[in-house]
């Protein structure tokens, strides 16, 4: 049992901390009141402006 827990303690403290960081960031999320700006159907959001691709054409001698 002491073999297992010397090899398994590493990811065991990985998948910890991820979970924990992810709660947190959750957590803060909710209390700032952030809003859901990369939706589609949030509020904010903004129809986007057409862009204009532009062809540049590079010509080297020498």
């Amino acid at each position: 049992m002491l073999n297992l827990a010397k090899r398994a303690w590493v990811p065991l403290v990985v998948v910890v901390a991820v979970a924990l960081g992810a709660t947190t960031v959750d957590r803060l999320r909710d209390v700032f009141g952030s809003e859901k700006i990369f939706s589609a159907t949030a509020s904010t959001a903004a129809p986007l402006t057409p862009s204009y691709v532009k062809r540049v054409t590079y010509e080297v001698y020498g």
